[in-house]
């Protein structure tokens, strides 16, 4: 009989306790909180985040980079020039022009022509000589005017001599330039200006002569 009033007496507290006091009481429940560190690390991009790098492109007036046709170059040396018109097989016109002075060019060769406008941009009048103005192909040969013999000058409004008369400022003049060219060379030739004066490859600008 003892062991059955101890059960009960067990029963009853253990349902007392499972009740919890008044009905409707809440149930707490414990909680764990979790601090978190307020630091945080500045923020990167990675390579791939800032996308593909660029290369910087060239200075215009360089080789890799000539000035397009039909924009001014201002020289160092006091010009503006500008590319006008272009003739890259003229050697029709230079022979028949020249006659027994402009002697065919070598086989794989072909007279190059080419039309500039100068103008003088300094206070002390200057002579324009075509002589500062050479071609470089893409073979890497280098041209200048003295294998081309005697080719057309240019239409001047007032009959302006390269090579012979001052321009003073603002004054302009149309010169024409020649040479005598490897036909390998003719669709990707560059014209270049070197500075007279003391100056250096630095000044030397470059001309494209296609569109």
């Amino acid at each position: 009989m003892r062991v059955a009033a101890s059960a009960a007496a067990i029963y009853l507290t253990v349902a007392l306790v499972g009740c919890g006091g008044d009905e409707g009481a809440p149930t707490t429940m414990a909680t764990t909180s979790t601090t978190t560190s307020s630091t945080t690390s500045p923020r990167t991009s990675s390579p791939a985040s800032r996308g593909p790098s660029r290369t910087p492109e060239p200075s215009i007036g360089t080789l890799e980079n000539p000035l397009p046709k039909g924009l001014p170059a201002y020289t160092s040396d006091g010009w503006r020039i500008i590319v006008k018109s272009v003739q890259p097989d003229a050697t029709a016109p230079v022979m028949g022009y020249g006659g027994e002075f402009s002697p065919p060019p070598a086989p794989g060769n072909q007279f190059y022509l080419v039309t500039v406008e100068v103008l003088r941009m300094e206070l002390v009048p200057d002579v324009f000589n075509a002589v500062s103005l050479d071609a470089v192909g893409p073979t890497g040969a280098v041209y200048d005017i003295r294998n081309c013999g005697l080719y057309p000058p240019a239409d001047t409004p007032f009959g302006y001599h390269e090579g012979t008369e001052n321009l003073y400022k603002d004054q302009m003049a149309q010169v024409n330039v020649c040479w005598e060219v490897a036909s390998a060379d003719a669709a990707g030739l560059v014209m270049y200006h070197d500075p007279f004066g003391p100056c250096c490859i630095s000044e030397r600008t470059y001309f494209a002569l296609h569109d």
